[in-house]
């Protein structure tokens, strides 16, 4: 028989700290984050060097988090679907893939076993309809809120964009705001309603990875 491998023992974050919660089998995350130091170099013909997203992007894509196109693109400023970010993140945490999806509209979708993984781990709960949506743009908001429910993490009481008090994902955005792991938008808003690129997507992704596996 195999050994199960560890997951992670729920500790008590402090203030800007985030930590693993046990939906996450932390040497599963660690190995996928390993395949970036021996994986080649990988470069899209649509995001140069200069780009702001340039490294976060070849990161995610080294580590098998992302993938580009045929031709060699990325569209980094495409916006990205539910369903895409579901199968980001499945991938990213080494969510294992799942058949047992209950949506009544991911039958047969090509993102329905990473969206299984995620719905079995409660990190996506769908819409009171039972539906899920996967081809329905993600907000930002829904980002860190996916996101957040792989983590423990201390409520800010404070808010720190002018948008964002009494919006349902406050708490979680103010959380990852003072960890570093998102921005605004300028003006002191942070945009929560407003859709994501492929390109912001991957970074918040990355940036929780980093902020994690280094305490």
């Amino acid at each position: 028989t195999s050994t199960p491998k560890p997951t992670v023992t729920p500790t008590a974050p402090t203030a800007s700290k985030l930590v693993f919660n046990d939906k996450v089998n932390v040497e599963a995350v660690k190995a996928i984050v390993e395949k970036e130091k021996s994986a080649p170099a990988i470069h899209f013909t649509d995001v140069p060097a200069s780009s702001w997203s340039a490294s976060v992007v070849e990161r995610a894509a080294k580590m098998g988090i992302v993938t580009g196109y045929s031709d060699g693109s990325y569209h980094p400023n495409q916006k990205v679907t539910r369903a895409e970010f579901a199968t980001m993140v499945a991938k990213a945490f080494g969510l294992p893939n799942s058949s047992g999806s209950f949506f009544s509209d991911t039958q047969g979708h090509w993102a329905s076993k990473s969206i299984a993984a995620l719905q079995a781990k409660g990190v996506i709960t769908g819409y009171s309809d039972g539906s899920f949506h996967p081809n329905q743009e993600i907000s930002r908001a829904e980002i860190v809120a996916m996101l957040a429910r792989l983590i423990n993490y201390v409520p800010n009481a404070s808010n720190l964009f002018l948008d964002v008090a009494t919006n349902w994902a406050s708490e979680q955005i103010n959380a990852f705001a003072t960890a570093g792991i998102v921005t605004g938008k300028g003006n002191e808003l942070f945009k929560p309603n407003d859709t994501a690129s492929r390109a912001e997507s991957v970074a918040m992704i990355i940036r929780l990875l980093d902020k994690l596996l280094a305490q």
